[in-house]
C-alpha cells in the first residue's frame, strides 16, 4: 500500500465528513 495515497485518502475523508458536519450544524441553526 502507498502510505502517501493512504494519508491522502484519510485526509480527504476527514475533510468531507467535516464539511458535511458543518452543513448539518448550519442547517440546525
Amino acid at each position: 500500500m502507498n502510505i502517501e495515497f493512504t494519508l491522502g485518502g484519510i485526509i480527504s475523508l476527514v475533510i468531507l465528513f467535516y464539511l458535511v458536519y458543518m452543513l448539518l450544524k448550519a442547517d440546525e441553526l
